[in-house]
């Protein structure tokens, strides 16, 4: 964090307050630090933990400012799985009004207990920041209603989903007209240049909406991905068909991952957007980030397709475990390789590197050769924090960067076939 200079003559430095917050925001306890400098990296955070930080100007005297500047926060880790963002207002609970209490029900009937998963609401909250996402693996954005629809209220949050995907965090964004949301135009075609967000992040390349077209499934256009219906009980509109879907088309490095699926005609106004794009799937092999894009409301399709989906894309797109199984978290990710995202991240000089190398099969605990290792960003090796055969278990790995530059660096884990690589970001 950082903050304004104080101006007295007399300045002697910063005096910073750090309090570890509950579940309900109580302080636990309070440390001290100081500092003559107008920022602060706190190097020693618990993963997911919320701490309250304070700063007040200190004179030569030791007396102490009484307006203090103080903050709520929390480490970017990414390794606290799943975050369902709701950016709606909430309706009546009639057809194509959900309530907000609907659409929760909704997602965490998706989870069922087979993946770590939080849940906020976007209009609950003062103004969603960093630490809110950062902490988590996935965001899933969700909009529920046309009208919720509107580019001015989007626009904030444009940075801050770019940096958290920067940061190696991933999104599946599902909603009417993400063009609406992520773009500043609303014709009915458009095609968008790279360097704007919809097409530089999330690899939209152009988009296609006519009036009164219907859609009442999403068509599964790659292996593995299900095909999702419309609920016709959710729904009021002819045939259980739903209204205001365009299309998305993607860029070259993007992929069509749903189509556009109708009972009417194509020759028919009703059904002649049959077959386009709506949903596109990127992944960033730079950035290591994966995005989804689904221009249609996931919370419109049938329950038990919808939790499959969830749980192909956390397990082959996102690589967050799941568990179909009753059990805890740790038997979930037994029977699966996983490195985590680095914490505290960024880092000023060391952080923590966490993964779990499984076992191979029920009975058989075959030690494998695993190694760890990481890059700057030009590809050069720096640093071989593990060389060895490991049994299987979760390990935890401490990578000091004291004689190192500020900038990007990537850990890659190897572990017998097994290859994965995370970014982070060290800033002195």
């Amino acid at each position: 964090m950082s903050w304004l200079s104080n101006v007295e003559l007399d300045l002697l430095g910063y005096q910073i307050y750090k309090s570890k917050l509950d579940s309900i925001g109580n302080r636990l306890a309070t440390n001290t630090f100081f500092t003559s400098e107008t920022s602060f990296i706190d190097e020693d955070c618990e993963s997911g933990v919320w701490y309250l930080y304070e700063v007040a100007a200190m004179d030569v005297n030791s007396n102490l400012s009484v307006n203090n500047t103080a903050i709520e926060s929390r480490s970017v880790s990414l390794d606290k799985g799943v975050l369902f963002v709701n950016q709606t207002t909430g309706r009546d609970g009639s057809p194509v009004n959900p309530t907000l209490e609907e659409i929760n029900d909704f997602y965490n009937s998706l989870a069922e207990d087979s993946f770590e998963s939080d849940y906020v609401n976007i209009n609950e909250t003062k103004k969603a920041n960093m630490a809110h996402l950062g902490a988590h693996e996935l965001i899933i954005w969700h909009v529920d209603h046309f009208d919720d629809v509107n580019q001015s209220e989007y626009s904030e949050y444009i940075d801050l989903i770019g940096e958290y995907l920067l940061y190696g965090g991933n999104l599946l964004f599902t909603g009417f007209r993400p063009v609406r949301a992520f773009s500043y135009e609303f014709g009915y075609v458009n095609e968008f240049s790279p360097y704007v967000f919809i097409s530089g992040y999330l690899n939209i390349a152009a988009s296609f909406y006519a009036p009164f077209t219907l859609f009442n499934e999403a068509v599964s256009e790659e292996f593995g991905y299900p095909t999702l219906e419309i609920d016709p009980s959710k729904v009021a509109w002819e045939d259980g068909h739903l209204k205001n879907i365009e299309s998305i088309a993607p860029t070259e490095e993007g992929t069509t991952i749903y189509s556009y699926g109708s009972d009417y005609d194509i020759n028919t106004l009703k059904g002649s957007m049959a077959g386009r794009s709506v949903g596109v799937l990127f992944q960033s092999s730079i950035y290591d980030y994966s995005s989804i894009v689904l221009s249609f409301p996931l919370f419109y399709t049938k329950q038990a397709q919808a939790r499959q989906f969830l749980r192909y894309t956390l397990e082959n797109v996102f690589n967050i475990p799941t568990g179909i199984n009753d059990g805890s978290k740790e038997e979930k990710i037994k029977h699966n390789f996983y490195l985590s995202q680095n914490y505290p991240n960024p880092f000023n000089p060391s952080t923590t590197i966490k993964f779990t190398i499984p076992n191979v099969g029920d009975e058989n605990f075959r030690p494998i050769q695993t190694k760890l290792i990481v890059y700057d960003i030009l590809g050069r090796e720096v640093k071989t924090l593990v060389n060895e055969i490991k049994s299987p278990g979760t390990y935890e790995v401490k990578f000091d960067a004291s004689g190192l530059s500020s900038g990007i660096y990537f850990y890659t884990l190897q572990s017998g076939t097994f290859i994965q690589t995370r970014k982070m970001t060290l800033m002195k």
